[in-house]
């Protein structure tokens, strides 16, 4: 329980952690503070105050981030052997696989000290060695494969964000497309222009030849997770989460661009999820139902929901080739103490 006198929120700091701080509460009129006070920042979970305001108890330890290049059978198995860790450090770091499996990009959160961290991409092959940065003329906001040879990008601008495609063999930059938001929920590449759900959650956005189409997102959906593109089929895949079961939930289907008709192809309890299309027209789907693991599945419809098991491993995510042979699985492992500190305030 909070004391009456100041809020305690979290956020996010510039860093690898996150940060504690303290709002005063106006007694008089029960209003925060413009102020904030920053009484703690680092690796942590949870935290409790007392009543009184006088003591807090957190946890704080730390992380141990792994990546793997596996085939998919390796992930149900839990086999993970060190011949196969393409990536270990104590601050965040993940992979995403290209559709053929020959290529992986890597994302990592570098320390640049002060408690300040920046995001980078590199590319490398999918069997390990040399990585390369990601050159894109400047910081990117997001990094995702278009196609098994080129990266959809997005960062961040003065006026907006900026996406454009990116070819990793030559470097050059096509399909370009400037938006004034500077904050998107998610975006994926089309042969021809891009489709991007907005902050709002509400709608998806389709900007295709020069023409811009608006498609409001289904009743049964709150609003909306993320969205790819399977582009030879003309469609985008979606997900989101179910108005009526609330945040706990994960629906996915397909809005098709020939009618612009939303199909809803199932649900799970899921607190989270990632959605890849397969190239047999099916959809991969990982999905957080459990603390410390994901569950797997394969949906080829409407109702047709295949059940392909659950990791034995704590994993954080993985990405999968189009035919589903390789796998790009990471880990987070977190160990910690419990503390109570005593609040001193002025």
């Amino acid at each position: 329980m909070a004391p009456r006198d100041a809020g305690w929120p979290s956020r996010l700091g510039n860093g690898t952690g996150e940060s504690i701080v303290r709002i005063a509460v106006d007694p008089l009129t029960g209003h925060l503070a413009a102020r904030q006070d920053t009484m703690v920042t680092g690796l942590f979970t949870g935290f409790s105050i007392t009543d009184d305001g006088a003591s807090m108890v957190m946890d704080e330890g730390t992380y141990d981030f792994n990546v793997w290049n596996v085939d998919w059978p390796d992930v149900l198995k839990g086999h993970y052997t060190d011949e196969r860790r393409i990536a270990h450090a104590s601050s965040p770091v993940s992979a995403s696989i290209s559709p053929d499996g020959a290529r992986l990009v890597v994302r990592r959160n570098v320390p640049t000290g002060g408690g300040h961290a920046e995001v980078r991409y590199s590319l490398m092959p999918f069997g390990g060695g040399m990585e390369n940065p990601v050159n894109s003329g400047g910081r990117p906001f997001f990094v995702d494969w278009a196609d098994s040879v080129t990266l959809a990008i997005g960062r961040q601008t003065p006026s907006g964000l900026h996406l454009a495609e990116l070819d990793v063999r030559m470097g050059s930059q096509r399909n370009a497309l400037d938006l004034p938001d500077s904050v998107v929920n998610y975006a994926t590449a089309l042969s021809d222009g891009w489709a991007w759900i907005p902050s709002s959650g509400d709608k998806i956005i389709v900007k295709r030849a020069g023409k811009t189409r608006e498609y409001p997102k289904p009743q049964e959906n709150s609003f909306l997770y993320e969205v790819q593109a399977d582009a030879s089929r003309n469609r985008l895949f979606y997900t989101g989460p179910d108005a009526a079961t609330g945040g706990d939930s994960l629906t996915f289907g397909v809005l098709s661009l020939d009618n612009g008709a939303f199909s809803r192809w199932g649900a799970l309890t899921a607190e989270f999820g990632h959605i890849t299309p397969l190239s047999d027209g099916s959809v991969f789907i990982a999905a957080s139902q459990s603390q410390g693991a994901l569950s797997f599945f394969k949906s080829t419809g409407p109702v047709q929901l295949q059940s392909l098991g659950v990791s034995p491993r704590p994993l954080r995510g993985v990405t999968v080739s189009r035919d589903m042979k390789r796998a790009a699985p990471f880990e987070r492992d977190y160990r910690a103490d419990a503390w109570m500190s005593k609040v001193v305030t002025h």
